[in-house]
């Protein structure tokens, strides 16, 4: 007895493994996407993104995605080594929450539930996972006299992928219009502290758009008030 229950659970491990998919990227050596490189690519996520695809409404005999009744579907993701992990996920839209920056390739099968007739799993569908952006701003001085300029840089420090970063500066939260350059040059009027602050975010140039995604560094300057011109006696 002891013997049959070691070898069903056995069975039922390897089943569970053969229908689990394995998380994290299919390929972590091929360049990310960009004007340059010309790599197809069907969707741009970044890490730690939850991964959102769907079947092609106008696959399937035209059959609409999950909401349609009567079809069943196999999701497919490629592993490192190339061969294929299946999701439990029957549903027309399978999700996934991205761990580590690469691609991610995925595959789909219908099966249509009243004839049993499944289809053969469709291309490959590619999704780049980006890595997350770190940055810092400085400053010329971090403080500085009413009236006096002073000049903000935006810093990436990593990462270093072959794409550009596109940026958007705010004074105290608010955008300042037109401030999208990698560094913004100011004067202050008052006395105050002023917190500036750059949303940087990739330059992809791709279509379709990647899922929005930018991160925020800041910086505090300190407008001092400014010293009057002395007298002679």
């Amino acid at each position: 007895m002891k013997k049959l229950i070691l070898i069903a659970s056995i069975t039922c491990c390897l089943l569970c493994a053969k229908a689990q998919v394995i998380p994290g990227p299919s390929d972590v050596t091929t360049p990310p996407p960009n004007t340059t490189t010309n790599v197809t690519v069907g969707k741009v996520f970044v890490a730690g993104q939850t991964i959102g695809i769907n079947d092609d409404t106008t696959s399937v005999n035209n059959a609409t995605n999950s909401t349609t009744a009567g079809w069943k579907f196999t999701w497919y993701k490629q592993k490192a080594d190339g061969s294929l992990s299946t999701s439990t996920i029957t549903a027309g839209t399978y999700t996934e929450v991205s761990t580590t920056p690469g691609w991610y390739y995925y595959g789909l099968a219908a099966t249509n539930v009243s004839s049993g007739c499944s289809s053969p799993m469709s291309s490959l569908f590619t999704v780049y996972v980006a890595p997350q952006i770190t940055g810092s701003v400085t400053a010329t001085t971090a403080t500085v006299c009413i009236n006096n300029g002073f000049t903000l840089t935006a810093n990436v420090i990593s990462p270093s992928i072959g794409v550009g970063y596109l940026y958007q500066w705010k004074k105290n939260g608010v955008n300042i219009d037109r401030a999208t350059n990698q560094t913004y040059t100011d004067t202050e009027p008052a006395v105050a502290a002023i917190v500036f602050t750059c949303s940087i975010s990739y330059n992809w140039g791709l279509a379709p758009d990647p899922l929005p995604y930018s991160v925020q560094v800041s910086k505090t300057i300190s407008i001092v008030a400014a010293v009057g011109k002395p007298g002679i006696k």
